[in-house]
Order: C-alpha cells, then structure tokens, then sequence
C-alpha cells in the first residue's frame, strides 16, 4: 500500500491562484510525499476571477476540455521531476452518459486523449466517471458500455489502467460501475474506492461490492475528531475491507475540509498509517 495527495486537496488554493497547478508536486514534496494525484478539472478554462467557471460540469463537453497540450504537459513533467516525485493518477472529468447521444463520441476522443496525456507523464492510473451526475438505476446503456469498450482498448496498448469512480449517492451507481467492469472484464478496468462517497445509509454494502474490484482509492477527509479519527467516515473499516480483499494499490488523499489543508493531510496519512 502506497499514500499519495491528490491535487485536489490543494483546491481552494488553486481556484484563488494562491497555488499554481504545476507548483502541486513541490506541495506534495514539502509535505514528504513522493507520489502526486493530478486533477485535469484545473487545466480547463477559468473565469476572470481565476476561479474554475461555475457551470463547468453542465456545459456541453466540447466547450471546457482541458488544455493537454505540449507546453501545460512539458510544465507539469518537469516540475514532477524537479519535486522527485511520480504521479500516479491522472483524473479525467468524462461524461459518457451525456444527454446529447452524440456528445459521447467527442467524450470517447477526450478520455483517450487524456490517457495519452498520462502515458506521456510516465503514469499508469486514470480515474474516470460513469457520468456527471450520480445515476439511479444499475442498468447501463449500451453505447456507455461500448464506449467503454473503446477506451479500454487505447488503455490498454499504452497500458494504463482506468479506475472508474462513483459519485455520492445512490446505491445503484455502485451496482452500475460494478457491472461495467463486470461486462467489459478487462485487466485496464477496475473500480476507484471513493470513502467519502460511499452513502450513509448502505456504506457496507457499497464497501464489499466495489473493493473486490479496486486498483485505485481516494481517502476523502473532511474533518477529525480529538482521537485524530475522520468524523464522518469509517476508516478503520474501509481499510479492513481493502486489506480483506488483498488490496495492494495506491491510497490517494483527498482533503476538502475546511481548516488547514496541509496539516489537515498529514492527518489524513496519520490515520491511514494507523488502521493499515
């Protein structure tokens, strides 16, 4: 098991532009991390605050791509070399239920441009959707299953894995995600474990079916108690269950609280350290 940071947790940094997104490896380095999770979300078009613009998970995909051209991706691999650490993730922010049946071509050519992007960073893990918004049936359509068919088939000659994440929500995304990753059956797809995602009221349930399937997990923090445990989240039994399963991939931290993200992440590896 290996700890990495998402550049997630730097997010109120980077929307303000206290923190560029290239300077994330030197934070992760800082804080004596080796291993960086990076986010495409902050590599599309920002308002003129510098802010992300408010309505970019609703427009229509073609209009806010992230830009993975030659000089964001040239900046992002020398400053993850300079900081000597690896990444090993890189984040897509696909839709490939979109409410446009043709959208989902353009969103197929985006996904295989982004595991391009991170086979070009020396990294093997990209983190995909479902879709935008949590689903609320298990029944996937079949041009979202060919069209994961098709990624899979470029993940795999580039060899990259694609972890496919669930939203907050129902339980029937998690039935949904496992049966994608039951129908395509393929070694580059697997299931990213999202802690924080799991929903309160079938968290157990959501745990046991996805963990058999995971390659990649985020450990969503928000707040601690005085003991240094996650107020809201079951760490102990989450980890269990990955060690249950024989789970041996990377544990990436997502803070998005509100307090100091820096130390708020330490506690994070803290009490990860802890319970593995």
């Amino acid at each position: 098991m290996r700890i990495a940071v998402s550049s997630w947790s730097f997010r109120t940094a980077l929307d303000s532009g206290e923190l560029k997104f290239s300077q994330v490896p030197a934070a992760c380095a800082v804080l004596g991390f080796e291993l960086v999770e990076l986010n495409d979300l902050f590599l599309r078009p920002k308002g003129r605050t510098g802010r992300l613009l408010p309505a970019l998970v609703r427009t229509h995909p073609q209009e806010r791509l992230p830009d993975l051209g030659p000089v964001n991706l040239g900046a992002l691999e020398s400053r993850l070399r300079a900081a000597q650490t690896q990444l090993v993730c890189f984040t897509a922010e696909n839709d490939f239920m979109p409410e446009e049946p043709q959208a989902l071509e353009e969103q197929i050519r985006y996904v295989k441009a982004v595991i391009g992007a991170a086979r070009y960073l020396e990294c093997n893990m990209v983190r995909l959707w479902l879709t935008r918004d949590p689903v609320r049936t298990a029944d996937v359509p079949a041009p979202t299953v060919e069209a994961f068919h098709q990624v899979v088939e470029t993940a795999a000659k580039a060899e990259v894995r694609l972890a496919l994440e669930h939203r907050p929500g129902p339980p029937e995304e998690i039935e949904a995600i496992a049966s994608v990753i039951e129908q395509i059956r393929s070694f580059y797809l697997g299931a990213c474990l999202n802690f924080g995602h799991l929903a309160p009221n079938a968290w157990r349930v959501g745990l046991t079916r996805l963990a058999p399937y995971a390659i990649h997990v985020h450990a969503k923090s928000r707040a601690f108690d005085e003991t240094g445990e996650e107020k809201t989240i079951p760490y102990p039994t989450c980890l269990a269950t990955l060690k249950h399963f024989g789970y041996q991939g990377t544990i990436s931290i997502e803070y998005e609280g509100t307090g100091d993200p820096l130390e708020n992440i330490l506690s994070t590896r803290t009490l990860i350290e802890n319970h593995w």
